[in-house]
């Protein structure tokens, strides 16, 4: 620290000149001088807060460069787990394209076993097509061969009932005629 100096005679002249006493300005030089010396370690000066603040300079240096490797670590920590997580998503990415080709494979499948299908179905209904068209043409056979028979046996019936209808009208017809004769 740079040292203070203070001249106490030179202070109690001022003070006489002032028009002070000169018993009263020697005390109040001397109360100074005991207070400067007393004070005088708790004194700051401006060598004392430049040295002080030097220091904290290079605290603050010090501090700043033991963050910046603590800011670099965790940096590096910060990349290697974005990297970890990039490897993720890339491996959900490559289950994702597994899956989409499985399903793709499914849809062939599914294509496949629907047009199996399909070709089954027209198959049966071809086939079902083909014993209803002969199941009618059988039955319309077996309907004609029934009506003929009906006709045949309607036909004698008409004969049948003809015979009944003149063997009923002759009577009447003779009857009638001995009555108009």
């Amino acid at each position: 620290m740079a040292a203070v100096a203070f001249d106490s005679l030179d202070y109690a002249h001022q003070l006489e000149a002032a028009g002070m006493p000169r018993k009263q300005a020697e005390v109040v030089a001397k109360g100074l001088t005991t207070m400067f010396i007393h004070n005088f370690e708790s004194l700051v000066t401006k060598d004392y807060l430049d040295t002080r603040f030097s220091e904290q300079s290079v605290r603050m240096e010090l501090l700043a460069s033991g963050m910046d490797a603590k800011l670099e670590a965790l940096s590096g920590a910060m990349d290697a787990r974005f990297g970890a997580m990039g490897a993720r998503f890339e491996a959900m990415d490559a289950r994702f394209e597994a899956m989409g080709a499985k399903f793709e494979a499914m849809d062939g499948r599914i294509e496949s076993l629907s047009n199996s299908m399909d070709a089954k179905l027209e198959s049966l209904s071809s086939s079902m097509d083909t014993k209803l068209e002969s199941l009618s043409s059988n039955m319309d056979a077996k309907i004609g061969l029934l009506s003929a028979k009906i006709d045949g046996k309607l036909g004698k019936l008409y004969v049948m009932f003809g015979v009944i209808m003149v063997g009923l009208a002759l009577p009447i017809i003779q009857t009638l005629i001995t009555w108009f004769a």
